[in-house]
């Protein structure tokens, strides 16, 4: 024979054992590959799953039994081949038959064992058809397990992710003491089945599962979010009216006490003691409106905010008419103060002009001072009291009616 045509048998010897070599290496890596182990070892399996994995599994049995298969054509091809520099024709021959023609017997895929066979029934097949049939396999079962792993290391953990972020959604609105969204409850169902999808037929897990679970979480979080956003601005909103009315009420008091003592010293008109009676019952209905606002945000936010805008708005001005009143109260005693002192200034010119010791003029002084040193002054008369004092200071000596009111001892007003 050749040297040229050896060589091209021990080339093709080579490359053979290379293959079968790197056959080997792979099947024992998926062997080993832990999705793959998993299946194996899974009960559990359902569905599209189960079906493709019990067909991956004669294919797994298929790939070894080919591995098998090349390496003992491999071991009959160096044994004929030997290690002698040149071969004889017909060796070479056998060679040429074991390398290239139907050498290797493999088990025919899904035949069923005839009456006859004492064993499974075979094809036989080139190194080459058999390498073919044996990647396809190989093809087909990583496929598979890629496919399961994308499932059980990617999809699994991140439904175990939304999960989380549900409880802790939900966690939320029960501290805030919220109604929960009602897509946190379809999140948690979703997540629920699909959890358990992919744990029996991961297969049939749909691709856009996490994104739509992902899209039930984010609603339910905006939604939380913004009830948490009203819930905290109305609790804001109730402080400040807490605050408001409290310093309403405090007025109010004040107000109270400033007027009784006002009234120990001024006779005030009746309407003074209505209007504060007035105020101090719309404080208590505030009050109550206030309250119900405050227990229907517990429950309600959106219909508590109406309530808390109606308080607000019968709220305005409230202070103002307290003040006011309290403003009117003491305006009183201060006009009695300044009758007091008009009348001291018209007695001082009373004197200046010569009149200090006219008995009529004396008499009129000392009956309004009188009344502007009682309690309860009345103003209105103590007012025309000194007015009419000061017009009789100008004026030619009359008669004077002595009529009017007496002149009272002086309490301590």
């Amino acid at each position: 024979m050749t040297g040229a045509a050896l060589d091209t048998v021990d080339r093709r010897i080579a490359e053979l054992r290379s293959t079968v070599e790197r056959i080997g290496q792979n099947l024992v890596e998926l062997d080993a590959d832990v999705t793959r182990q998993m299946l194996d070892a899974s009960a559990s399996l359902a569905g599209q799953t189960s079906d493709r994995w019990h067909d991956a599994q004669q294919r797994l049995s298929s790939l070894w039994q080919g591995q098998l298969a090349l390496a003992d054509v491999l071991e009959r091809v160096v044994d004929e081949r030997g290690s002698r520099s040149s071969v004889p024709r017909a060796a070479l021959g056998r060679l040429a038959t074991l390398l290239g023609g139907p050498s290797v017997s493999v088990a025919r895929p899904d035949a069923p064992r005839a009456l006859t066979e004492g064993t499974a029934p075979t094809d036989a097949l080139t190194i080459d058809e058999v390498i073919a049939r044996m990647s396809g396999d190989y093809d087909s079962v990583t496929a598979l397990v890629g496919e399961v792993a994308a499932v059980w290391t990617v999809v699994v953990p991140r439904l175990g992710a939304l999960e989380a972020t549900v409880a802790e959604l939900e966690a939320a609105a029960d501290a805030a003491a919220t109604r929960r969204p009602n897509d946190l409850a379809s999140a948690r169902r979703a997540i629920g089945d699909a959890g358990d999808l992919a744990r029996s037929d991961p297969l049939a897990v749909p691709d856009d599962v996490l994104t739509r679970i992902a899209a039930m979480v984010e609603r339910a979080s905006s939604s939380l979010r913004a009830s948490l956003a009203v819930r905290h601005e109305l609790q804001g909103d109730l402080t400040a009216a807490r605050a408001c009315l409290a310093e309403c009420v405090g007025a109010l008091e004040r107000a109270r006490v400033t007027g009784a003592e006002v009234a120990a010293r001024i006779l005030l008109p009746d309407g003074e003691g209505s209007a504060l009676a007035r105020l101090g019952t719309v404080i208590d209905d505030l009050q109550h409106e206030l309250a119900e606002a405050s227990r229907l945000g517990e429950t309600n936010p959106a219909v508590a905010a109406r309530v808390l805008r109606t308080v607000a708005a019968r709220m305005a001005g409230l202070r103002g008419q307290i003040d006011e009143l309290e403003a009117s109260e003491l305006a009183a005693l201060a006009t009695r103060d300044e009758l007091r002192g008009r009348l001291d200034a018209y007695r001082a010119k009373a004197q200046a002009v010569g009149r200090g010791e006219d008995l009529e003029l004396d008499l009129l002084y000392v009956g309004a001072r009188d009344l502007l040193h009682s309690a309860p002054c009345d103003l209105v008369e103590a007012e025309a009291r000194v007015t009419s004092y000061q017009r009789s200071i100008s004026s030619p000596r009359t008669s004077i009616d002595l009529s009017q009111k007496g002149t009272p001892a002086w309490p301590n007003a």
